[in-house]
């Protein structure tokens, strides 16, 4: 299966990337870290794009053929409890107005599965109040288009464990049967 990554270079981003080619899967790794695509191996194509901007709905609507799995993993890290203006104005940018512009890019294309990094309901952060708008929009969008949606409700990813459990549930979604919101 072909499987675009949004945040393919970033922290989750590269286990996501790793294990889903180790499974033999086609994978697009977008991402606007340009500098970190060295990272990736040869058998991952990158794709600079900054969901950030309103050009990246065509950069990426072409990858998203008929049957492509898309897993939106792009964002912001969290800096902490509560955010200042600036981080609070990026976190809306990226993670919910970053996310309307990646399903906007999957719109009528015969997208297969929509895998989305949200945060766990029990965080309480200006980070994790603007993920879960953005997963609002993710299954709005599956219900539109008819297709499959698994939120993972992630909690911060501060240990190797956390992250790596979080890997894991995301190439899970993508192989299962599973849909809603998936607890990491």
């Amino acid at each position: 299966m072909k499987v675009v990554v949004t945040g393919g270079t970033g922290q989750l981003g590269r286990r996501v990337v790793d294990g889903l080619v180790a499974a033999g899967h086609t994978v697009v790794a977008a991402s606007r870290a340009r500098g970190s695509f060295f990272r990736l191996g040869p058998d991952v194509r990158a794709l600079n794009v900054d969901i950030t901007d309103d050009v990246c709905v065509n950069v990426l609507a072409p990858e998203l053929e008929s049957g492509t799995a898309l897993v939106h993993l792009a964002g912001y890290p969290p800096s902490g409890p509560s955010a200042g203006p600036s981080e609070r104005a990026l976190y809306v940018e990226t993670h919910v107005l970053g996310t309307m512009r990646v399903l906007d890019a999957a719109r009528g294309r015969g997208v297969a599965v929509v895998v989305y990094a949200s945060a766990a309901s029990s965080l309480d952060t200006d980070h994790a109040v603007t993920k879960r708008a953005g997963e609002d929009h993710v299954f709005a969008f599956g219900a539109e288009e008819n297709v499959r949606v698994v939120s993972l409700a992630l909690p911060e990813l501060k240990t190797v464990d956390a992250v790596d459990r979080a890997a894991r549930a995301a190439e899970l979604a993508l192989g299962g049967r599973v849909s809603g919101v998936l607890a990491v």
